[in-house]
């Protein structure tokens, strides 16, 4: 049985399917009852496949999962921390009036001002910090609980009902559900601000006079309910969206309590009211006042015309599933029909994928051609189903049969199928054809320096100084040949004849040493001297001068033309938390795309406007990024890997064009498995296959191993000089950017002045709509996603409409669009401010409405 070593990012599910067998059994063989794993911890594998593992050094990541299906999330942020400054600080360490505290995993700091009694802008203020992020292991100075006097809490008001706080749930939220204020809600519990905590137990005011369970507006013999069925990928946010309809509407009109109630396909919601007749009573006539002055006449409001269409629906086609390998009729497997031709198909499928063997499929296969065939007399079929659900399909309910129309059918329809010797054969022949050089000390390094080499009195053995020199040399460093110990030499080289030797080593500690220094969640807890490589990897200067690579690769265009690129790993970002990584910037600009292939995509005129211009300012086609925690991002607005935009942007270029995706990718092993619904892709994992294991890997592990091989990485580079490539890219930017950019809506009302604007709820695009402000929109959904768009645009149009007296919605939807912008700009962040300014400048870009 193999013993596996668990490494950040893995999860028993992905564990499971790089050594091809089943997170049950995985758990039955470590006597599991838990699916969170932690880094450095031994597991047992079962049936394993292989055991030709590389693992990779570990680092400072927490791995934890409740839920065999997800992946885990490293509980780091999004920017490392420099440990080192932080060890051996204990928090009882005081300043006068302070206590130290140490963040640890989970902690905000409304957490942590709440331990302390007192508010996260307190800890903000001495702690100089200018946002709400807080790393884990960061020391903070918080307020000393002995010396801090606290004001008696005020009375809390009578309440009749506790809530247990659910993810999801806001202050304002469960305020409408329960028919109360936020400020009530608050004065109850003693809240300082509008934070709180899952698990959190609040205690409900009750309000005078009514029931504290939510009504749902009056069934009166005027009113019926409106009702949606809800279809499969539905979420409570988006069905609200869809109906422009508050998110607290719908949880009221249905009794739900919160947004983390589960829905499922089929359930039917309430969306609205309308009237039950179609000609409601007119309304009564006005009293007579005793004034026979006729009213004077009511002037019409002047109509608002918007003359830009950037905000307008994107018309864009559905993509539609095709079945090509296999059809039913109805369910198969566990608790399914079971027709007998539908049995027999599967079974089929099942052989084909690897997972039936022949053997089982000759005991099981129906023995009629008619009726249906009992659950009990096809065993191995449904554990070779369950197996295919868990390895390749994902499905969160593996047990379940499979259905027409299904994922997992979909799923069945296009996984990678095993391969033959002759394709494994001209795979590797394929990938051959990409010419690889590399330059790096691994050759020279392969065992430890027997002494070290350079500023150092004990050391300087010819050998060891002729390895450190013919890489130094590699690299590009000079070193004369003068300084370099002749063959017969045995006699330590004093430091005075290496002169050269020794600059060349602080040069290369200057240009790629010393910026890792104390960045040990990435190179681990090591150090380096000025001018010396010491023996082994417990000196940072040994360890990056045997790792560091110059990759330089060769390969053929589909025009003939041949092209040469040039990347190296050991990445310098903030972001590098795996020096194997590479960034490659790229040379296809998408300026290279006819501004006619936006519009053909489905967009307007205003709308393909707004796209080329965020595309000509992000990035090239075929730039790439792998050394984040986003394992593998490709692409001119970098689809990211990790089970997030990388596999759908691949898959829509195999769903759109297949014949360039065949001689793109799967010529050379690399493929994509995806499942469509509501006309887009619903789920896609890329698929890469592995000649040392003889298998495809899938998800996160075929990631690893397209950032860990360059070649498999330069067929990427390659791809992008496709024409259809380009345009998969920019149909993938407008379905995971564009298209939820334009569907952002208000989250709260506006205050302007005494007056209330009943925006929450409604689109933003109500008051952006001009080119100009839409560019803006999808700009900052690309950079900082949809919440934070949302957010610089909120706060900077409740300012705008406050200045300008926009106190009603048809006011609100003539509000000053580059003033908005203007508004972002002062009170964004550096990126926010740089893209925004940009685009104000931008003398293409129109900002009427």
């Amino acid at each position: 049985m193999f013993t596996y070593i668990v490494q950040r990012y893995d999860s028993l599910r992905s564990i499971a399917q790089q050594f091809g067998t089943t997170y049950q059994d995985i758990m039955a063989a470590n006597q599991l009852n838990t699916f969170t794993l932690r880094i450095g911890q031994a597991l047992l594998i079962p049936n394993a496949q292989t055991n030709n593992y590389q693992p990779q050094p570990e680092l400072v990541w927490a791995v934890a999962t409740d839920d065999a299906n997800e992946y885990p999330v490293a509980v780091e942020s999004e920017m490392p921390i420099d440990l080192p400054a932080n060890r051996g600080v204990e928090i009882s360490e005081r300043a006068a009036g302070t206590t130290n505290y140490t963040v640890k995993a989970g902690d905000n700091l409304s957490k942590i001002a709440a331990l302390y009694k007192t508010t996260p802008d307190q800890i903000k203020k001495l702690n100089k910090l200018t946002t709400n992020v807080i790393q884990v292991g960061q020391v903070l100075k918080v307020p000393s609980v002995a010396t801090s006097n606290p004001p008696p809490p005020p009375p809390k008001p009578a309440a009749t009902k506790t809530y247990t706080v659910k993810a999801g749930d806001t202050l304002t939220t469960i305020a409408w559900i329960f028919e109360v204020s936020v400020e009530d809600i608050k004065k109850a519990n003693n809240l300082k601000t509008n934070n709180l905590q899952i698990g959190q137990v609040l205690s409900i005011p009750t309000k005078s006079g009514s029931n504290t369970a939510p009504p749902p507006p009056p069934a009166t013999t005027n009113l019926t309910p409106i009702y949606y069925t809800v279809k499969a990928g539905d979420g409570l946010w988006a069905i609200a969206s869809l109906h422009k309809i508050s998110i607290n509407d719908l949880l009221k009109w249905n009794k739900f309590a919160n947004t983390s109630v589960k829905i499922n396909p089929g359930q039917k919601l309430i969306v609205g009211y309308k009237s039950a007749t179609s000609n409601p009573p007119p309304p009564p006539p006005p009293k007579p006042s005793g004034n026979t002055n006729p009213p004077p006449p009511i002037t019409p409001p002047t109509p608002i015309v918007f003359t830009s269409k950037a905000a307008d629906k994107v018309n864009l086609k559905s993509l539609t599933f095709t079945y090509k390998r296999l059809t039913l009729s109805k369910s198969v497997g566990q608790g399914g029909h079971n027709l007998v031709t539908d049995v027999l198909a599967v079974q089929k499928m099942l052989m084909q994928l690897g997972f039936l063997s022949s053997e089982d499929f000759d005991k099981e296969q129906p023995k009629t051609n008619t009726g249906t065939v009992a659950s009990n007399t096809i065993p191995q079929t449904i554990v070779a189903l369950q197996r295919f659900n868990q390895i390749v399909a994902d499905e969160d309910n593996d047990t379940a049969p499979i259905k027409p129309d299904s994922r997992s059918l979909q799923f069945m329809n296009n996984a990678a199928l095993p391969l033959s010797t002759t394709e494994i054969a001209l795979i590797e022949t394929a990938r051959a054809e990409i010419k690889m050089q590399e330059v790096s000390g691994r050759q020279q390094f392969m065992e430890p320096l027997s002494s070290p080499v350079g500023a150092t009195a004990t050391g300087n053995m010819p050998n060891d100084v002729r390895k450190v020199q013919t890489t130094l040399r590699t690299l590009g460093y000079t070193i004369p040949e003068a300084e370099i110990p002749k063959p017969d030499a045995i006699e330590a080289i004093p430091q005075n004849k290496l002169i050269n030797t020794i600059a060349a080593i602080r040069d290369f500690q200057y240009d790629r040493v010393k910026y890792w220094v104390g960045k040990d969640y990435v190179t681990g807890d090591t150090d380096y001297l000025t001018g010396i490589v010491n023996k082994n990897n417990t000196d940072l200067t040994f360890k990056i001068l045997s790792d560091y690579t110059r990759y330089t690769a060769t390969f053929t265009l589909d025009n003939g033309q041949s092209k040469k690129v040039t990347f190296n790993n050991h990445t310098r970002s903030a972001y590098t938390v795996d020096l194997a990584g590479i960034s490659f910037i790229g040379d296809v600009e998408p300026t290279i795309l006819d501004f006619s292939e936006y519009e053909k995509i489905g967009l307007n005129t205003d709308q393909a406007r707004s796209l080329k211009y965020v595309s000509e300012h992000e990035g090239k086609f075929d730039a790439i990024n792998s050394y984040d925690r986003a394992l593998f991002s490709y692409g001119f607005i970098q689809f990211a890997g990790g089970n997030r935009g990388l596999a759908p942007t691949i898959a829509l270029f195999k769903h759109l064009y297949p014949q360039a995706f065949a001689q793109q990718f799967q010529q050379y092993g690399i493929d994509v498995e995806y499942s469509i619904a509501d006309g887009d892709i619903q789920k896609a994992q890329l698929a890469v296959f592995d000649p040392r294991v003889q298998r495809w890997l899938r998800r996160i592990s075929a990631e690893t191993l397209l950032k860990n091989d360059k070649r498999l990485t330069t067929l990427f580079i390659k791809a992008a000089y496709n024409t259809n490539m380009q345009r998969a890219q920019i149909e993938s930017a407008v379905r995971r950017y564009v298209i939820p950019a334009l569907g952002i809506t208000f989250s709260k009302h506006l205050k302007v002045g005494d007056k209330i604007v009943l925006t929450a709820g409604q689109p933003l695009t109500l008051a952006i709509r001009s080119v100009k402000g839409i560019t803006a929109l999808v700009d900052l959904s690309v950079n900082k996603w949809i919440v934070a768009a949302r957010d610089f645009f909120e706060d900077a149009i409740k300012v705008v409409a406050y200045t300008d007296g926009l106190d009603t919605l048809d006011k609100l939807k003539t509000i000053n669009e580059t003033k908005v912008l203007r508004q972002i700009v002062k009170d964004g962040d550096e990126l926010a401010k740089k893209r925004i300014q940009s685009i104000l400048d931008s003398p293409t870009l129109s900002d009427k409405k």
